[in-house]
């Protein structure tokens, strides 16, 4: 998310853009954002807004300008004002692979398990850690399986997980994963809903003509949590690791204070 000075920069840019067509005849087919009347590109203002403040939106490294064309940029891709427009896409479920990683077949080599290694790991092959992650609970639940689905038992682990890879890597390694897929699946969708009533909004216009002064149906507005909040799974960790790491410190503070007694 930009902070208030950038998102007060791009909206400078669409109050100061001078690339806007004085006329136009209707119907028409508006393929480009030249196209547009003045009137039209402010209506379109507060999903540019949205745009820039969509959650999980990575936009530090641009500039006001680069952003402002990004927009349009994705309006007018492929896209004509005459082409039919969605009126809204569902969010799509969340895939397997977002909360199941496979760590890999273990390599064989001297260790202080030796023979014992060597022997599991050319029997069982992967191991695959399966994250169930509930964002409303805030809990996270661990199984693991071998490359039969059978569920490996957390005694057994040492000797089946790949050579250097450590429980807490493989927790890690699953929660950055769910990450990368959750920030893309929710900020396309989002970017979906804001294209996507931009769209409904110019083939309106396209077809009524400037004589419209950028009317906006309410059903070409965003409707609250239309646009949905990305919980990613780094942030809940951090959270309640910090709240046991709480629970523990009172926890231990009490059996200090109960020894002394």
């Amino acid at each position: 998310m930009l902070s208030d000075q950038s998102l007060a920069s791009v909206q400078k840019l669409l109050h100061d853009d001078v690339d806007f067509a004085r006329s136009r005849n209707a119907p028409a087919a508006v393929s480009k954002p030249g196209q547009l009347t003045r009137t039209e590109k402010l209506r379109l203002g507060d999903l540019l807004d949205a745009y820039v403040e969509m959650p999980g939106q990575d936009l530090k490294g641009s500039t006001p300008a680069e952003i402002y064309k990004e927009f349009y940029g994705h309006i007018f891709k492929s896209w004509v004002s005459t082409q039919t427009t969605n009126l809204r896409t569902a969010l799509p479920p969340r895939p397997t692979h977002q909360t199941r990683i496979e760590l890999g077949t273990p390599q064989t080599g001297g260790t202080s398990q030796g023979t014992r290694r060597s022997y599991d790991e050319m029997m069982y092959g992967p191991v695959f850690l399966n994250m169930a992650f509930d964002p409303e609970e805030e809990t996270f639940a661990w199984t693991w399986y071998d490359g039969d689905n059978n569920i490996i038992k957390r005694k057994n682990l040492e000797v089946r997980l790949p050579r250097g890879t450590a429980i807490k890597i493989a927790k890690r390694t699953a929660i950055e994963n769910y990450d990368d897929i959750e920030r893309e699946r929710i900020t396309s969708h989002n970017r979906t809903q804001i294209i996507g009533a931009a769209r409904r909004r110019i083939s309106k216009w396209a077809q009524i003509g400037p004589d419209s002064r950028g009317h906006i149906d309410d059903e070409d507005k965003l409707k609250d949590g239309e646009i949905l909040p990305l919980r990613l799974a780094s942030d809940v960790w951090l959270k309640t690791s910090r709240d046991d790491a709480d629970i523990a410190t009172s926890i231990q503070s009490r059996r200090v204070g109960t020894a002394h007694h």
